[in-house]
């Protein structure tokens, strides 16, 4: 697996559990921020294998991050389920498997570890039956569950595998409500949204996601005032846009790189690849925008690349659900904003320290 589809499934994490609260673009980009500050900098693609440098607290985020994606990936693959089906679990009380997931009319649910000690596994295996056996009655229907494990420097072991645990089947699951399902979907965009897009269109969202939870339809109509505008569109040297619409990443601004580098400059020679684009098809949020339930349910990206091809690592990630990631090579605008963002930020940082230093 390479780093892009390890950022594209980790932020699965980021899906409301409990409430659907106002997401806030100033939120939500320090986590998004966050998480590709912590593979950038804690974890490498070598040779098909996942390789952390991480250790304690680090370490422990980093494994929670790798579980989520290598197990998706498994899932998605294994079972063709398309990513926007997996959804974190929204149980609001009592013990829980960590996702839930529609395909072919049923619904299942799936919990995802990773680690890097081998010896572990089997306890971890261990953990996941006793959870499930925990776990509300509805959340042990068609239950199954992945354990990855990588490798960490100074203990290398057999590269990186997924153990797959009790198989989801149709026999111990329950039929899946059409409004259940949709409501998941729309739960896995809202997430990508808040992100990609500004505008009232996580709280519109929200609001519907709540009415099918009730077993309520979707409205045939959003609202005149709805507004779901694109932060920046996919560069691109085409004379036609991509199709894609999303918001750029810079490691570059992360607080890592400005409490470290003393100038952008600095930063840039030593961060390699540092500037990414996440983003999601026009094509789906035209769907949304315009209430086509049945097209946002059966949607599967054609440009998508497949979950059981090799990945390359200067590869455009197109996954079946529609989001897009890729690195950028940074135009004269791009580095401008950059630059003026980290010396905004290193000063705010200096004057911090000043401070404390000062008491």
């Amino acid at each position: 697996m390479n780093l892009k589809r390890l950022f594209s499934y980790g932020s699965l994490l980021f899906q409301d559990k409990k409430k659907l609260q106002r997401k806030l673009y100033a939120d939500v980009l320090p986590l998004w921020s966050t998480l590709h500050e912590q593979y950038g900098i804690y974890v490498r693609d070598e040779l098909d294998t996942l390789v952390s440098d991480a250790d304690g607290e680090d370490l422990r985020k980093i494994s929670e991050i790798v579980g989520i994606a290598c197990g998706a990936k498994v899932l998605c693959s294994a079972f063709r389920v398309n990513p926007n089906r997996l959804v974190r679990h929204q149980a609001t009380s009592g013990k829980r498997l960590d996702f839930e997931f529609h395909k072919g009319g049923h619904h299942y649910f799936h919990e995802m570890k990773g680690t890097t000690y081998e010896s572990k596994a089997s306890q971890k295996a261990k953990d996941i039956t006793n959870q499930k056996s925990g776990a509300s009655l509805v959340s042990v229907r068609a239950s199954s569950a992945t354990i990855t494990v990588y490798e960490q420097d100074g203990r290398r072991g057999d590269g990186t595998y997924v153990l797959l645990i009790d198989p989801p089947t149709q026999g111990k699951s329950r039929r899946s409500r059409r409004e259940d399902e949709l409501a998941t979907v729309l739960v896995y965009y809202r997430n990508i949204l808040s992100v990609t897009h500004s505008g009232n269109g996580n709280d519109w969202l929200a609001s519907i996601i709540v009415e099918l939870r009730a077993g309520r339809r979707p409205p045939t109509q959003a609202p005149s005032t709805l507004r779901i505008v694109p932060r920046v569109l996919e560069p691109t040297n085409a004379e036609r846009p991509s199709g894609y619409s999303g918001t750029v990443f810079d490691r570059r601004t992360y607080e890592a790189a400005i409490t470290k580098y003393l100038s952008f400059e600095a930063a840039s020679a030593a961060i390699e690849r540092p500037v990414f684009f996440h983003g999601v098809s026009d094509e789906i949020v035209s769907a949304i925008r315009e209430c086509r339930w049945d097209d946002v349910l059966g949607y599967e990206d054609p440009s998508a690349n497949d979950e059981d091809e090799k990945d390359r690592a200067d590869d455009r990630l197109v996954l079946r659900s529609g989001t897009v990631t890729r690195d950028l090579v940074e135009d004269g605008e791009l580095a401008a904003a950059a630059r003026n963002t980290f010396q905004l930020l290193r000063r705010a940082y200096l004057r911090r320290r000043a401070a404390g230093l000062s008491r």
